[in-house]
């Protein structure tokens, strides 16, 4: 498995970052998930969202009243 976002970080080390972007290696990438044919990073933003709009939502209600 190959993994872009430790040569990301050998290149930011190195100061040879390339700007651009790069195709995805999905199943050759040790972030690709097999069972859900799909990029383990992005899917970590989008469920990271969703519990931010969560919190958020949550945190905009009173407390309830108990008693």
């Amino acid at each position: 498995m190959k993994c872009p976002l430790i040569k990301i970080v050998e290149q930011v080390a190195s100061a040879t970052l390339e700007v651009g972007v790069k195709d995805c290696i999905q199943e050759k990438c040790a972030w690709w998930n097999k069972r859900h044919g799909v990029c383990s990073i992005e899917v970590i933003g989008s469920v990271l969202e969703a519990i931010s709009c969560s919190l958020a939502d949550i945190a905009s209600k009173p407390p309830l009243r108990r008693g």
